[in-house]
């Protein structure tokens, strides 16, 4: 199953992970675990879609600047503003690449750092 590979994938780098395999056990998950990043495959199997786990998680105001990644085997740009529309800050294209998966990972620890300094500097 892909959520499995994606949580070894970023285990052997280090991150914890919590993986759910519906949208209600996500959303669920993400009010317990606090993730600085959310990946959610466009197609779930609980006839909850991605786009709707992440307008339920974007009105939690503890998830809003949790960087959100839609994973999805549809890929046309239609499919991209869509995800955007809905919330998602990226859209990523199956089969995910470990390239797009670092820089994604880069992306979120930039940001992090730049919270870390101006929290410094305050």
């Amino acid at each position: 199953m892909a959520a499995d590979g994606l949580r070894m994938l970023l285990e052997l780098d280090g991150h914890t992970v919590a993986v759910a395999h519906s949208g209600q056990e996500g959303i669920a998950k993400a009010k317990d675990f606090r993730p600085e990043l959310v990946i959610s495959d466009i197609g779930l199997p609980d006839g909850m879609d991605g786009h709707a786990v992440v307008r339920a998680l974007r009105r939690q105001p503890e998830m809003a600047k949790t960087y959100m990644v839609a994973y999805s085997g549809f890929g046309q740009e239609e499919d991209k503003r869509a995800s955007l529309d809905a919330g998602f800050d990226e859209h990523l294209t199956k089969p995910l690449r470990s390239e797009d998966l670092r820089r994604v990972m880069a992306q979120l620890s930039a940001a992090a750092s730049e919270r870390t300094a101006r929290n410094a500097s305050s």
